[in-house]
């Protein structure tokens, strides 16, 4: 019974310690904000702009505005994305191959036949999604997309293949 009693006290008083330290100040929230890694930014130069704008309009299936600024994400794979933040686009600095693209679309915006086979997936499992990412792996040496993924926010990933 004592030991349920000082347990019981512990939180108590370590409950109104938290209540009265109240919010971190402005200045120590800046800090920790200022942690995060900062994003090494790449200029993008015309001749690499105007090939991944050329993929990207095969992906998009329609003009993409990129921005002129790409993000590194990993190693010397280089993200641009585009001006409206719905699509991005994967290269290589080393070799100036593209690796890849993506985009973040609401599904009645997606290609009509794949629109078809992704309503009929989430009938079947009886999803709500009316977001869908859309994940297209590049083939350099064919100068075109080798397969599309379409990923639900549920994790969920259907397939097609061109």
């Amino acid at each position: 019974m004592k030991l349920k009693k000082a347990i019981m006290a512990s939180m108590i008083v370590s409950s109104m310690l938290v209540t009265v330290a109240g919010p971190l100040p402005a200045g120590v929230a800046a800090a920790q904000e200022q942690k995060q890694p900062e994003v090494k930014k790449v200029k993008i130069d015309k001749e690499m702009a105007s090939k991944l704008q050329k993929v990207m309009k095969q992906f998009a299936g329609k003009e993409i505005k990129l921005q002129d600024v790409g993000e590194v994400e990993f190693g010397d794979f280089v993200a641009v994305k585009s001006v409206d933040g719905k699509y991005k686009i994967h290269f290589d600095t080393e070799t100036g191959t593209v690796a890849g693209a993506r985009a973040t679309l609401p599904i009645n915006e997606i290609d009509e036949k794949d629109r078809k086979q992704i309503l009929q997936k989430l009938k079947k499992l009886d999803a709500k999604s009316e977001e869908v990412q859309v994940i297209g792996t590049y083939d350099a040496k064919k100068n075109k997309f080798k397969e599309i993924l379409y990923a639900f926010e549920s994790n969920i990933l259907l397939t097609v293949y061109n």
